[in-house]
């Protein structure tokens, strides 16, 4: 991730996400790595992005609502 990606564009970048052998052998399983192994790195990475898009998403949707 290039250096200030975040800062250029707050709100639609999340942190990166690590590389994992977990990811693949959930991919393999037929698993999201929340499930498969969900106290990895991995998958507290995929956690917080989903709680920034998440979070991201409110926060749209109620500038929406008050316009």
């Amino acid at each position: 991730l290039e250096t200030g990606t975040m800062e250029h564009f707050p709100g639609r970048v999340t942190k990166p996400i690590r590389e994992a052998v977990a990811a693949r052998d959930a991919f393999t399983a037929g698993m999201p790595v929340t499930v498969y192994d969900p106290r990895s790195g991995i998958a507290d990475d995929y956690r917080e992005a989903l709680a920034a898009i998440i979070e991201t998403t409110s926060q749209t949707e109620e500038t929406k609502e008050t316009e």
